[in-house]
């Protein structure tokens, strides 16, 4: 996973791009239709001892992708273990994310 300094970017999609409103609300502020758009549904369920779900998550949207809306997520904290390095007690962490890829048409999509 590439992930700059200012942590806003991870491989080709830009965390900003990533948004909890709907599909209508964002056409509607960037003043296209939703026809314009195909959609493609993202989601994501891991278990890690720490992360943002974020990263994770843009990280398996399409790089033709223009925003992903609908964004969600759920975490859930399991039991605690000694972690190795620092001898602390810690939680596992699950999550799941969804969200839906808007791909304008006019680009050639490969599901």
């Amino acid at each position: 996973m590439e992930i700059r300094e200012d942590n806003t970017d991870v491989g080709n999609f830009t965390l900003e791009k990533i948004l909890t409103i709907s599909a209508r609300e964002y056409c509607e502020s960037v003043g296209k239709p939703l026809s314009d758009y195909e959609f493609f549904g993202v989601h994501l369920d891991k278990v890690n001892y720490w992360a943002n779900p974020t990263e994770y998550f843009a990280e398996l949207v399409p790089s033709e992708a223009e925003v992903v809306v609908n964004y969600s997520v759920q975490r859930s904290f399991g039991s605690s273990y000694e972690d190795a390095k620092s001898g602390q007690n810690a939680k596992w962490i699950q999550f799941t994310a969804h969200g839906t890829a808007l791909i304008p048409k006019t680009l050639t999509f490969k599901k």
